[in-house]
């Protein structure tokens, strides 16, 4: 999974900000695409742009209304709501993406469920580099 160097600072910009921006309601409002009695479906901003060495075409988020960092805090009810939203989406051709509370890549500490949609035509050929950032894809 990979961002451009422009999408990278930007979400590294937004990351400087306190508190949980899944508990801001002005941060879910306005890119709300679904809501269910205990998830939100929004896209992921900025979207990942490539994803298992494919180009990304849509990339969205459930994200539980109530603030718990891990899906085994999630109740029975919750849990089955995301489930449902999450099958759905995977039925349509959507991956689904949800790292463990002790990833080192994971940087929201409310729990949030990736759905990437890829392109399925295969690169001929695909190159990255974090430093100096470069990512190409042929």
């Amino acid at each position: 999974m990979y961002r451009s160097r422009k999408n990278q600072k930007f979400y590294e910009k937004r990351q400087q900000k306190p508190g949980c921006p899944f508990c801001d309601p002005k941060e879910i409002s306005y890119r709300l695409l679904e809501e269910t009695e205990h998830a939100y479906v929004i896209p992921n901003l900025p979207a990942y742009e490539v994803w298992e060495q494919h180009k990304v075409i849509a990339n969205l988020m459930i994200i539980p209304k109530r603030h718990v960092p891990h899906l085994s805090e999630l109740t029975d009810a919750e849990l089955l709501d995301v489930s449902r939203i999450a099958a759905r989406y995977e039925a349509e051709g959507y991956s689904v993406y949800a790292r463990g509370n002790n990833s080192p890549r994971r940087t929201v500490a409310h729990q949030h469920t990736h759905l990437i949609k890829i392109d399925q035509k295969s690169p001929r050929m695909h190159f990255y580099a974090s430093k100096p950032y470069i990512m190409v894809n042929f």
